[in-house]
């Protein structure tokens, strides 16, 4: 698919930038009266805006002094006549200087010289430290890759607001959100505010009214940097506990210049914001838009913002764009090269005049579709694809929209599967992926996420377009909350029970599933237990469980030890990792470690950012903290009525430090004299079925 995809003359990595690509250079030229100019300055954070002057303010003025000299020039008596020819150059002048001398004044109501005006850019970058920044320093990062010395600010302005963070490894004062204006001696702080949240419409509008009244330029462009969350919204604030939802995304724009001037590029420095969701909200005030269809990585080493050294006058957006895609390409690369453990690379550029068209099209695409008579197929054909962000996280469940499509077509028609695949191709302009499933743009599908997750997702689609593709995804998701199997147990709770019990047979373990489970699995998961007091300390977490004929049949049995201390590791989509905690002084931050099995070591390959509740964005080298520890996750895993239906959210961290300059992992045979094994099956709705808690003697 993916090398498919690149020869249908899309623009990829592999290709060269094709610097005479067409684009619609409609952009609103700043008039000369500063119409739509905007004085925050004075006014309440969490107010709208008012006008400073009304927009025919020059205009009425300019017309005054017409008129007092025509008043002035109608015939005089004869006796003043004398002075005809000393105050008609007198009156010429004022006519010119004074009108000049009200635009200047005005002007510098807004802190602004007049001759800002003739900028050719302003950048605003929103910017949201969150855990990224006080956890792993990724703002302060991000911040000083940008240098103020290699950036034309004879025709760009570079303008940040921050905030959002418990704590900042620079100059940002983490009790207050600041504005800062780049000087080529570094951001100067031109603005503070009480600290208030980032992650809603009113601190985002403030923003953009600011910066559109203090710095007027010809184009605009956005950056927004933090965490992504898929079709659910961006910017997080670690301090607030709160995000930018679509439609508070929406009501900032909507309540600010934006939303009858356009950016000209809008730049989504974050996780899985490539989405068709995001992208209706930015088409209504954005030209184009720059985005990551899967986790994007941060670190000290993968810094983007230095794109901006090379944007020059005459770049149009997509130059622009593919600056910031091609500056990311070299660090990943580089990255690539000296690390065993590769990370991803999905960034595009999106044409977002095509968006409408392209939403329409998808909801043609869908409403063909029955959903009731196709349950079955279509839920095979969903667990086929790429579910992005899930890293981290099952909830938040986009998949490639390109790849859906064509997933869905025998269920569907071919030929309005064939408009929304060319729509695709034109919409995406460029496309940087290092994979075979990724093609530039995404879409929500509920699949594998919580059933909170989901609602908050139809919640949110219901509010904002009740379409055919909310209903499609409601009615997906509806059949497949309701739908149960009928071998449930009577447990007397919610957790659905599998009839058989384990076996050991020959160090491996078994499970046989009835003709009915067999029929209706789809994947399955297997925790191994070491029971301690009345807790459950997870050593192993593994989908390499393999059904044959009926039974379901584990094999690896081998746990990892670092000097005689058992630490949990899971095994899944061919991948190792472990958990743990770096420090750093009095800093410390929850880790994982991509880990590497050779024979009987266990080798730590690569170390990112544990943000729990948000896609991993960071990534960082563990030699470069002072001390380390491996974890073995705890967890309350039953009561009197059996397994928890919650027993995942109880996990307990147990720590024990190492040394890690001298690590020394083992993979061990599982030789303990006893533990426990839990089965966790999925069927093809997604609901899961526990098999009983079973303790395994040697």
């Amino acid at each position: 698919m993916g090398n498919n995809y690149n020869n249908r003359g899309k623009y990829n990595r592999n290709n060269n930038y094709n610097s005479n690509i067409e684009f619609n250079h409609s952009f609103d030229e700043m008039n000369s009266n500063f119409r739509n100019q905007y004085d925050v300055e004075n006014r309440d954070f969490n107010n709208g805006y008012d006008n400073y002057y009304n927009n025919n303010y020059f205009g009425n003025n300019y017309l005054d002094y017409n008129r007092e000299d025509k008043e002035f020039s109608s015939a005089p008596p004869k006796k003043k006549a004398k002075y005809k020819k000393i105050l008609f150059p007198v009156i010429i002048l004022l006519i010119i200087i004074i009108p000049l001398l009200i635009l200047i004044i005005l002007n510098s109501k807004t802190d602004n010289s007049f001759f800002d005006s003739k900028k050719t850019r302003t950048f605003m970058i929103y910017m949201v430290g969150s855990d990224l920044e006080s956890k792993n320093r990724q703002g302060t990062y991000s911040i000083s890759d940008i240098d103020g010395e290699k950036i034309d600010l004879e025709h760009n302005n570079v303008i940040l607001m921050v905030g959002g963070s418990k704590k900042w490894h620079n100059f940002v004062d983490s009790d207050e959100i600041g504005i800062y204006e780049l000087t080529s001696a570094g951001f100067a702080k031109r603005k503070s505010f009480s600290l208030v949240s980032m992650g809603i419409s009113e601190t985002l509008s403030t923003f953009l009214d600011y910066v559109y009244s203090k710095y007027p330029a010809k184009k605009y462009d956005m950056i927004f940097w933090n965490h992504g969350l898929g079709a659910m919204g961006v910017e997080q604030d670690e301090i607030a506990n709160d995000y930018l939802s679509i439609q508070e995304l929406d009501n900032a724009f909507i309540n600010s210049p934006f939303e009858s001037k356009k950016l000209e590029l809008t730049i989504f420095y974050n996780c899985l914001s490539s989405n068709l969701h995001i992208a209706n909200i930015m088409s209504k005030y954005s030209n184009y838009m720059v985005a990551s269809e899967e986790v994007f990585y941060l670190s000290k080493v993968l810094n983007r913002l230095n794109f901006l050294e090379k944007v020059k006058t005459s770049d149009d957006a997509y130059k622009v764009a593919y600056y910031f895609i091609e500056q990311s390409d070299k660090v990943v690369n580089a990255y690539n090269s000296s690390h065993p453990k590769k990370i991803d690379s999905t960034l595009s550029i999106l044409d977002l005049s095509k968006i409408e068209e392209l939403n329409e099209k998808v909801n043609s695409f869908i409403s063909s579709i029955n959903v009731t008579s196709n349950y079955s197929k279509i839920s095979s054909l969903r667990r086929g694809l790429f579910t992005y962000g899930r890293v981290q996280t099952n909830d938040y469940d986009t998949v490639d929209l390109y790849q859906l499509v064509s997933a869905l077509t025998p269920v569907s028609s071919s030929k309005l599967s064939n408009d929304v695949l060319r729509l695709i191709d034109k919409t995406v302009m460029y496309t940087s992926n290092l994979n075979d499933h990724s093609n530039g743009i995404s879409i929500y599908f509920p699949f594998y996420g919580s059933d909170r997750a989901v609602e908050i997702h139809l919640n949110s689609f219901r509010k904002l377009w009740n379409d055919s593709y909310y209903s499609f995804i409601n009615n997906f998701y509806q059949i497949r909350k309701s739908t149960k199997l009928s071998i449930r147990a009577k447990t007397g709770n919610n957790i659905n029970m599998l009839t058989n019990h384990l076996k050991l047979v020959n160090n491996s373990i078994e499970l046989e599933l009835t003709d009915e489970e067999k029929e209706k699995y789809q994947y399955a998961t297997i925790y191994l237990f070491n029971k301690d007091s009345d807790k459950y300390d997870l050593l192993v977490k593994s989908d390499r469980i393999y059904l044959e004929n009926n039974v379901l049949r584990y094999d690896d049995n081998f746990l990892l030890s670092e000097n005689n201390n058992y630490f949990t590791y899971s095994y899944l989509d061919n991948n190792i990792s472990s958990y743990g905690e770096l420090s750093d002084f009095k800093d410390y931050i929850d880790v994982i470690f991509n880990i590497d099995i050779s024979g009987y070591d266990a080798e730590i390959i690569g170390t990112l950012l544990d943000s729990k509740d948000y896609p991993i964005a960071g990534l960082m080298n563990y030699n470069e903290y002072d001390s380390m520890k491996l974890a073995r996750l705890r967890y309350d895993l039953v009561d009197e009525e059996g397994i928890r239906e919650d027993w995942k959210e109880t996990e307990q961290r147990i720590l024990f430090e190492v040394d890690k300059d001298n690590l020394n992992s083992k993979v061990v045979n599982n030789t303990l004299d006893s533990y426990y094994v839990l089965i966790e099956l999925y069927d093809e709705n997604n609901d899961i079925y526990y098999s009983n808690l079973e303790r395994v003697e040697q």
